[in-house]
């Protein structure tokens, strides 16, 4: 047997719509345990359908083990997605999973069913879609205990193809195994589908370890290499091949650092990926990462209070990408000189400031602007 435990993603926040949620399935099991009406009246029926078949059954359960395993699945990767979406948000996305998941199950089959089991499908498929490289921890117990990680690609990924294949199992050849399939297979796909919609549209800020900055790695990379086929080159002949032992050291350990870097990002970890880029920095000062990952290390650091690491970073920044009208320049440059002038003394935060009000203002955003004359007035007081 095969148990979750955690994923490797860390969280920004207390996920109190998803603890609510629990809470609350794990209530009205007490409920249906103690009251079996509500059991027959929430029940959902592919025959007799309704709302509060629909949307009731999928806080009902069969029994003890049904509740702890959807609990469990719940918890620990519903607190993630609590954490990106936000409360309200998480609590319609997932009634909106269960909702899905009933009418995929009513249209396949005419058994009854219950459970939060295709609200938490539709969790696991948002997860798949948000952090494909976040790794699980999983807890391996058969004959011998062990515990291990996978990419959540995979552990996800199995458990959607066990379902289809059950699914198709039950619905074709009749073995029915009292599961319902389709309901998970359905969550599963609504809450990929939203996640698709949401990064694509850009509702939710893109992630360079979500599913779609990953197609376009692979895509460019794919385009890459047929542009080198056309021109008869090769990856080796199309670079500057240094054999290791010949290599500049301080390039090669700053080339390893950001390697590592990439890694802590694409599975979340932006403190590590800080940590890591202070390190860069200290190797090779005139390293400066790809514009969105540079202002997550900067923010990372301020939040941090790891402030000369956040001046570094924003600084950085600002003299590789910063261009006339835009907005995120003007709020790195605002975040420079908050950070001179309130914890580094630095002799330039004034101009800094100064700079950081007349962008602000060229963007309209008079209430920044307002707040940089503000921290301006105050230092030359």
């Amino acid at each position: 047997m095969i148990i979750p435990l955690k994923t490797d993603r860390p969280l920004r926040q207390t996920p109190v719509a998803n603890i609510g949620l629990i809470v609350m399935i794990a209530v009205m099991f007490v409920v249906q345990t103690a009251a079996p009406a509500v059991e027959s009246a929430l029940l959902l029926r592919p025959m007799e359908p309704s709302l509060f078949g629909f949307v009731g059954s999928g806080f009902l359960h069969g029994g003890p083990l049904h509740l702890l395993g959807n609990v469990l699945f719940l918890y620990i990767f519903g607190n993630n997605i609590n954490d990106r979406l936000g409360n309200t948000t998480y609590v319609l996305f997932f009634l909106g999973g269960v909702v899905f998941a009933g009418i995929m199950h009513s249209v396949l089959e005419d058994n009854p069913a219950l459970g939060a089991s295709g609200g938490v499908s539709a969790v696991t498929g948002l997860f798949l879609a948000l952090f494909p490289k976040t790794r699980v921890n999983l807890l391996f117990f058969f004959f011998i205990i062990t515990a291990f990680s996978v990419p959540s690609i995979w552990f996800i990924g199995i458990y959607f193809v066990i379902d289809v294949v059950q699914g198709f199992d039950t619905l074709l050849l009749g073995n029915d195994k009292g599961v319902a399939n389709w309901a998970h297979v359905g969550g599963g796909i609504y809450g990929f589908l939203v996640g698709l919609v949401l990064l694509k549209f850009q509702l939710l800020k893109p992630d360079r370890g979500d599913v779609l900055a990953m197609w376009k790695r692979r895509r460019d990379k794919a385009t890459y290499a047929k542009e080198l086929r056309a021109s008869g080159q090769t990856h080796g002949s199309a670079m500057d091949v240094v054999p290791r032992s010949a290599a500049d050291p301080k390039a090669m350990q700053a080339q390893e650092l950001k390697a590592e870097l990439r890694e802590a990002l694409d599975r979340g970890d932006a403190s590590s990926a800080a940590a890591l880029y202070e390190r860069l920095v200290a190797v090779d000062d005139r390293q400066v990462l790809p514009p969105r990952e540079q202002l997550t290390v900067a923010e990372t650091l301020y939040r941090e209070a790891r402030h000369a690491g956040a001046a570094t970073a924003f600084d950085a920044y600002l003299n590789r990408y910063a261009r006339p009208g835009d907005a995120e320049a003007a709020q790195a440059r605002l975040m420079l000189g908050l950070l001179q002038s309130r914890y580094l003394n630095h002799p330039h935060a004034a101009a800094t400031l100064t700079k950081a009000a007349e962008e602000l203002d060229a963007i309209g955003d008079a209430e920044h602007a307002d707040f940089a004359r503000a921290e301006l007035a105050r230092v030359a007081g």
